[in-house]
């Protein structure tokens, strides 16, 4: 219990690479702790590592099959796969278990789409990749997207052959972080910044739109949400809301 203590003190301070040794060190003396599989999913999940996250979530729920947070840490890695329906059956099965589960219940909600944000149709695009092109970005700048609330892209630059894998990413993190803020009773989401491996990725987002521009680590947070504001103001007087 000590060990699992100084692990998760350290999931709470960002220590996660030392807490995930912590939490090996603790499974090592005792392998059928439930507790402690769980805590190395939070870990590993924090860590970036959706494979041995998913194994710990697993190996929790074999312990013991009703486990809730077990089941919605696998939740959270099959949205990040791109595997709603499996998402939507591990929350459900979560939620009959355990019918007052709120945080299974924002995930289920936020699974769908945020409410009040609807894809517009093709046609109400009307500028060209050309066009989008041609609008001036920041010097800095390392990646930008500009895609629909489904994900579909818009404009992405540089045309990399993922492009359409992180639109789909950047779409379920805009999804969650809405519903979260809807549940909160603040509104949708209009301006976020999000630490990455590449930088920040700082966004602006409306009913229809949503931008995405990395920028290096070293940008601070003020500025490099003023550049992705004036980018958006860009892309908007360009014609492309």
């Amino acid at each position: 219990m000590e060990l699992l203590q100084r692990a998760e003190r350290c999931r709470r301070e960002g220590r996660f690479e030392e807490g995930a040794a912590l939490a090996r060190e603790a499974l090592a003396r005792e392998p059928r702790s439930t507790l402690a599989h769980l805590l190395a999913g939070y870990l590993h999940a924090a860590l970036r590592d959706p494979e041995s996250a998913d194994t710990a979530f697993r190996a929790a729920l074999a312990l013991d099959p009703e486990h809730p947070r077990a089941m919605l840490g696998l939740a959270r890695i099959a949205l990040e796969r791109g595997d709603v329906r499996a998402c939507r059956e591990l929350l459900e099965r979560s939620l009959r278990a355990y019918p007052d589960f709120p945080e299974a219940h924002a995930l289920l909600e936020a699974v769908g789409m945020v409410p009040g944000v609807a894809a517009p149709e093709a046609s109400s695009v009307a500028v060209t990749v050309a066009r989008l092109s041609q609008v001036p970005r920041p010097d800095k700048s390392r990646e930008c997207f500009l895609m629909r609330p489904d994900g579909s892209l818009v404009f992405a630059h540089p045309a990399t052959a993922t492009r359409e894998a992180l639109g789909a990413h950047l779409a379920r993190v805009v999804s969650l972080a809405g519903a979260t803020l809807i549940r909160a009773g603040l509104g949708p989401l209009r301006h976020a910044a999000v630490a990455t491996n590449p930088g920040t990725t700082f966004l602006e987002a409306d009913s229809r739109l949503v931008l995405a521009l990395t920028l290096p680590p070293e940008v601070p947070v003020m500025e490099g949400q003023r550049e992705a504001t004036e980018l958006w103001k860009r892309f908007v007087a360009e014609g492309a809301a």
